[in-house]
């Protein structure tokens, strides 16, 4: 049960926005909430603050279960507000942190005349005591760092009252170099939050196809079919719709990701598999039962790679396999699998649910392309994935070392065996209370299960995951099989 890195995207994509009446998609939720991961992570936060922000975010999750995603937007851009400035959002930073720019399409292909549209609209509703009038312009940051400035825009915010405002595609902005650039509304010294606007020399779609081609020129190959159908998969993310349910498609920088799926497919034409001993984090599928589950991945080299720990990863309701690379503290999992040599995948959770057997299908995934230690594998969850985790403790007891449930527990059966299990709950959690979460662990240690129970005082149900995650490593540390 978390909302995390466009986490209630998926139903988002289809509610209409209170102020404009066109939907509110997770392009509009993203931006907001990776603001808001970039400054978690930044530096300390004092406990005060962190116990405010840690109710507020529990809030905001619920708004979002709830289905109510513009007013989410505006709760993680007051939050935001709180971390880099110490204080609320003034009113000017209210009006323009409910604008988005929109341009579509949202690519630009170069060499082309026909420039995409521009506006600029309010996404989600403003409250004013009195009108406020602002003099701003577009602008665009190139991927360089460079700022091309676009056309000014005079707007009057009033309560309650929705901005609408086509502006010019300045011919500039065509001839730009290729590249993952950003658009963006500033005044008063104040940004919205930015749109990404790739710019290429062919179209997503264009990318897709062209690769989808030459994957299929390849034939049969059985050593790289496995490797064709992830290459194939990740092509697919070329020409997802950025505002549809496809989250990894609006996570990735385009420009950049389709030159990697190029070289990929440049590699299987050679007959070799881009995929094996890949050290850096990317997107991929692991075939799970009869599923290709979406997982990410990240294996950093190490003196003795077959040495490395596996640790997969289930994230919570309402989010997916990004979280834990992008969320949960700006991606704090990642940092530390990075530091300690961890092989971390972070799958789907769903996928594991609907199938008992995908933790196996996956454990060979990963096997067939990183090298790691057969009696370290790992198993962490948290909210809907720590249930999963603590189910999963007993249906693959042979193949986990242990098991950590963050702000999550599942009953287990007096009969069943059990991985090492650590179930950790905060006291302040209002989605998940601790109360139910500490009875299921305790009724599991009393049927003589490896159990451990921790709880939290004051924590809540999301924002404490990153605080605890290095005390979980160490935890799970000690178990091997």
């Amino acid at each position: 049960m978390t909302v995390g890195v466009l986490a209630a995207a998926g139903v988002a994509a289809v509610l209409a926005s209170p102020a404009v009446g066109r939907p509110f998609t997770r392009a509009d939720l993203a931006p907001a909430y990776l603001r808001f991961e970039a400054a978690s992570a930044a530096g300390p936060i004092d406990e005060p603050t962190f116990r405010t922000l840690d109710r507020s975010f529990d809030a905001f999750t619920m708004r979002a279960f709830a289905g109510d995603f513009a007013a989410g937007r505006v709760a993680l851009l007051a939050m935001t507000c709180r971390l880099e400035h110490g204080r609320p959002p003034t009113p000017l930073e209210r009006a323009i942190g409910a604008l988005c720019v929109d341009v579509d399409p949202p690519f630009v292909v170069r060499g082309t005349e026909d420039a995409p549209s521009l506006a600029v609209r309010s996404v989600v509703d403003v409250e004013l005591e009195s009108p406020l009038g602002v003099e701003g312009r577009l602008e665009l940051r190139l991927e360089d760092g460079r700022v091309l400035a676009g056309p000014t825009l005079s707007l009057t915010f009033r309560d309650l009252e929705p901005i609408d405002r086509a502006a010019p595609f300045p011919r500039a902005w065509m001839e730009v170099p290729t590249g993952d650039h950003e658009v963006r509304f500033t005044a008063g010294g104040i940004a919205s939050l930015p749109r990404r606007l790739p710019v290429d020399e062919a179209s997503p779609r264009d990318r897709r196809a062209r690769i989808r081609e030459r994957l299929d020129a390849i034939g049969e190959d059985d050593a790289l079919a496995d490797a064709i159908a992830v290459c194939r998969a990740r092509a697919d993310l070329l020409a997802a719709d950025p505002f549809g349910l496809v989250t990894a498609a609006l996570v990735e920088p385009s420009v950049r990701f389709a030159r990697e799926v190029a070289s990929e497919c440049a590699a299987l034409e050679r007959g070799d598999d881009p995929y094996r001993g890949r050290t850096d984090p990317h997107w991929r599928t692991f075939r799970l039962g009869r599923t290709a589950a979406p997982a990410r991945v990240c294996a950093p080299a190490t003196a003795d790679d077959a040495a490395r720990p596996l640790l997969i990863a289930l994230h919570g309701a309402g989010a997916d396999e990004n979280l834990f690379f992008h969320g949960y503290g700006g991606g704090r999992l990642l940092e530390l699998a990075r530091e300690r040599g961890i092989v971390v995948v972070t799958p789907r959770t769903e996928a594991v649910l609907r199938n008992e057997g995908t933790i196996g299908d996956l454990i060979d995934g990963v096997r067939a392309d990183h090298a790691f230690d057969e009696r370290r594998i790992w198993l962490l969850g948290h909210s809907m994935g720590a249930m999963t985790a603590m189910r999963r403790a007993a249906v693959d007891a042979d193949r986990l070392a242990a098991v950590v449930c963050i702000a999550g527990a599942a009953p287990l059966d007096d009969r069943e065996r059990c991985a090492p299990t650590l179930v950790v709950a905060g006291t302040a959690d209002r989605i998940v209370p601790a109360t139910g979460v500490v009875r299921l662990a305790r009724a599991a240690i009393e049927a003589g299960h490896p159990v451990e129970v921790r709880e939290e005082e004051g924590r809540g149900h999301t924002l404490f995951v990153p605080r605890v995650l290095p005390d979980a490593l160490d935890w799970l540390a000690a178990y091997s099989r």
